[in-house]
């Protein structure tokens, strides 16, 4: 049974992360969901009593479902749930001081998953679409005009590493192909993760290149500059749609995903779902810097808050590619002539990122 004191604190707390920490509303509501597990653990005893208890938030965790799942939450979710815990307790001992004035840093600091159930304990392994995959998905003349698009949209989303429900919604005014740009501005009704607004730019890989200026050029001048840039077309795919009749933001981002699995099973190539195809812009930028004024570019045009961020979600190496590496080693290979001042960039990059693990 919930504690009805309980769940108006966290009720609280989660009208001051939304009014005036303004997080957006997907947000608030991962983090109710995360806070459920809490309620759920606490029962019907207050969260101030429970730190002199010998009940465990990470322990209750471990069998923790309310989803109807049988499986027991993974390593990242149990984690999530304990910062948000962790969060909650210290903003309550600042807001709520008066109810939780006994609770302890200490205590609060202990609400973290065992290190054998922790992120470290499981092989992840993260799937993606490489620069070669979408070449080949890519790699044929188009005859419908369906065919067309998602060639084009499918090299575009992997140049520009945008998530599936940006790109989906975005105006062709927004593309400037002249300086390789793309204005992700929710005011021109770009719908991007918690409405942040940026100016991202294109990898810069040529053959993928031609196929989205040749797309951007036919849909400018025969839609106009108020058009999509993936735009709404017929039932069967070779005509355009009707410009009234674009559908929801999550028709397209179907559309989309319908149009990506044809191309792959049209080039033998395994489906994965729109996201990876940012996982791939992520691994090969992540792959391709050698210093830190390179990577703290490229995670910013990602469009992440912090550097620490794309080198948690894409800087180790996929199992593929670190078994090229160490079947390389010991190998007769002609070494390559070294430029010092590069390979000193590149050790203080390397320092700079053991430091941050």
């Amino acid at each position: 049974m919930i504690n009805r004191g309980n769940y108006f604190d966290v009720q609280k707390y989660l009208r001051y992360q939304e009014k005036w920490l303004q997080y957006h509303p997907n947000t608030i509501a991962r983090k109710w969901g995360h806070l459920r597990h809490l309620l759920e653990w606490a029962d019907s005893d207050l969260f101030p009593s429970l730190s002199r208890s010998q009940k465990s938030f990470p322990q209750y965790l471990l069998e923790a479902r309310n989803d109807r799942k049988d499986t027991s939450l993974s390593p990242a979710s149990m984690q999530r749930a304990c910062l948000e815990a962790r969060n909650f307790y210290t903003w309550a001992k600042v807001h709520l001081a008066q109810r939780y004035k006994l609770v302890q840093e200490d205590w609060v600091e202990t609400i973290r998953p065992s290190r054998n159930r922790g992120i470290q304990s499981e092989l992840r392994e993260r799937s993606y679409f490489s620069l070669e995959d979408i070449r080949k998905i890519v790699a044929f003349n188009p005859e419908r005009l369906i065919d067309e698009r998602d060639r084009a949209a499918t090299s575009f989303l992997f140049l520009s590493g945008m998530r599936i429900s940006a790109f989906v919604t975005l105006p062709v005014t927004c593309v400037d192909l002249e300086n390789q740009s793309v204005d992700q501005f929710p005011k021109e009704g770009v719908k991007t993760k918690n409405s942040k607004a940026a100016r991202t730019f294109l990898l810069p890989v040529k053959d993928l290149l031609l196929i989205i200026e040749s797309w951007h050029k036919k849909v400018w001048r025969e839609l106009g500059d108020q058009s999509l840039w993936y735009p709404a077309l017929s039932t069967d795919g070779s005509e355009w749609g009707p410009s009234d009749d674009l559908g929801s933001s999550e028709s397209r981002r179907m559309s989309f995903s319908r149009g990506l699995r044809r191309l792959c099973n049209q080039a033998g190539v395994d489906y994965l779902s729109p996201h990876k195809i940012r996982n791939g812009h992520g691994v090969y930028g992540v792959k391709s810097v050698t210093t830190i004024e390179e990577f703290k570019a490229f995670s910013q045009n990602m469009m992440h808050e912090s550097m620490e961020i794309t080198d948690r979600l894409y800087g180790r190496l996929a199992r593929n590619d670190v078994r090229k590496v160490i079947s390389s080693l010991g190998g007769n290979q002609k070494a390559e002539p070294v430029d010092e001042e590069l390979f000193e960039q590149f050790l203080e990059f390397q320092a700079w990122r053991n430091q941050r693990r």
